[in-house]
């Protein structure tokens, strides 16, 4: 079994293909409420897939392990898939940690490497580039699956680099995350979108203006609202006003008009 979460389709088609491979389920936790069990049959393989967030995991995979509880048997083989553009800092020892926490045990940790479509800090790659990279982001997913299907264990232990990064990232995204740097343009037509598919539920559209309000002063800033919004009316400050959209389905691109 592949439990994933992905805000914007990355995580997403890289757990599809490493599922397809294994022959196993992938699960989008988001479709999961409440407690769930699992009952693992003896020497299966258990994993989990997530975007690292400023060199953390996200906290909704960290409340869904809250919510799980896996019968296991001896045997049994424990991954994780991590995908970001930059390294995964030390987001592999925070959730070697929660798994511990949950009497879940961590055999191996891959990174594959994706877009990033955090479009604060990036810009999304077009043209020829954006194939390589997409291509290259295959290749890495179905090595990835071949050492899962091989049960290798790879070393869980992160240098003092990535350690730090995490370390100096962790406050960053503190602040980054506040919902109040989010912003409405005149093209929102209300249709809510981005509140019913917000991860955090950190959206309600106004009663008055019948435009998306944030309700939490902060999110996970998976930026899916933004992304997939289907007028481009959402922004996040002036960091990503003209910048493409990275839309749900693997390999689209909208490009916003200037």
């Amino acid at each position: 079994m592949l439990f994933y979460f992905s805000a914007t389709g990355n995580t997403r088609q890289v757990a599809l293909w490493i599922a397809e491979r294994l022959g196993e389920r992938a699960v989008d936790i988001e479709t999961i409420s409440g407690a769930y069990s699992y009952r693992l049959d003896k020497d299966e393989r258990l994993g989990f897939a997530f975007p690292v967030y400023f060199g953390t995991v996200p906290s909704i995979v960290a409340d869904f392990l809250g919510r799980l509880h896996v019968e296991v048997e001896s045997g049994y083989y424990g991954y994780i898939i991590t995908t970001s553009g930059p390294a995964p800092a030390n987001a592999v020892g925070q959730m070697r940690h929660l798994m511990l926490k949950h009497g879940l045990t961590l055999n191996a940790a891959f990174s594959v490497k994706t877009i990033d479509t955090f479009l604060p800090f990036f810009t999304l790659p077009d043209g020829a580039e954006r194939a390589r990279l997409e291509s290259e982001t295959e290749v890495q997913a179905k090595f990835a699956a071949e050492q899962i299907a091989d049960r290798t264990r790879t070393s869980l232990r992160k240098d003092i680099f990535e350690r730090m990064t995490t370390r100096f990232e962790s406050p960053i995204y503190y602040v980054a995350r506040k919902t109040r740097a989010f912003c409405v343009s005149d093209a929102c037509t209300g249709c809510g979108l981005c509140a019913s598919h917000c991860p955090s539920h950190a959206i309600e559209l106004s009663d008055e203006t019948h435009k998306p309000k944030w309700v939490r002063a902060e999110c996970m800033l998976c930026l899916r609202c933004l992304h997939h919004c289907p007028h481009e009316a959402i922004d996040y400050g002036r960091w990503t006003r003209g910048k493409s959209r990275y839309r749900e389905a693997w390999g689209s691109v909208s490009k916003t008009e200037t």
